[in-house]
């Protein structure tokens, strides 16, 4: 491929993301996100099956519209799989928080609605905070795979061939 054509394919990878993103927002607000995973889990071999070299039933023609409808497809399912990974790290990190501020305060405390509403209070105030944890870890292990995959895939191609 020429350089141009290198380009448009990481164009057609990102465009399907930013499509896929917020499609991705909504789904979860209709099913839960596990589904919404799977779902993407289930079409990833089905992108990477297009973006070749497939050697399973006789191949696909190298074509370089199938490559592309292969990144299409991967960029979505990327976005599929990990747009509801964020909430999901702040769910978890948010419960054991208020598991934490329940225990600290029932031992303060024995009103129950004081003790609900208390936590309520602490959680608006720190989930800013979890919502940019969250982030940063899910960027932070998206960026390290996208820096090492290829380094230890062009290892594994130099040995075994492509």
């Amino acid at each position: 491929m020429s350089e141009d054509t290198t380009g448009l394919a990481f164009g057609v990878f990102g465009f399907s993301q930013v499509l896929g993103a917020p499609l991705t927002g909504w789904m979860g607000t209709k099913l839960p996100s596990r589904v919404v995973q799977q779902l993407g889990i289930t079409l990833e071999p089905i992108a990477l099956f297009l973006m070749g070299p497939s050697l399973m039933f006789g191949g696909l023609p190298q074509k370089v519209w199938i490559i592309f409808l292969g990144l299409f497809l991967l960029g979505f399912i990327v976005a599929v799989i990990y747009v509801l990974v964020i909430p999901e790290i702040i769910n978890a990190s948010g419960g054991d928080l208020k598991e934490k501020w329940m225990v600290e305060l029932r031992a303060k405390s024995h009103d129950e609605r004081a003790v609900q509403r208390e936590i309520k209070k602490r959680y608006k105030l720190a989930k800013g905070v979890l919502t940019d944890k969250a982030s940063a870890l899910s960027n932070s292990a998206f960026a390290l795979g996208t820096m090492f995959g290829p380094i230890i895939g062009g290892k594994i191609a130099d040995k075994r061939g492509y």
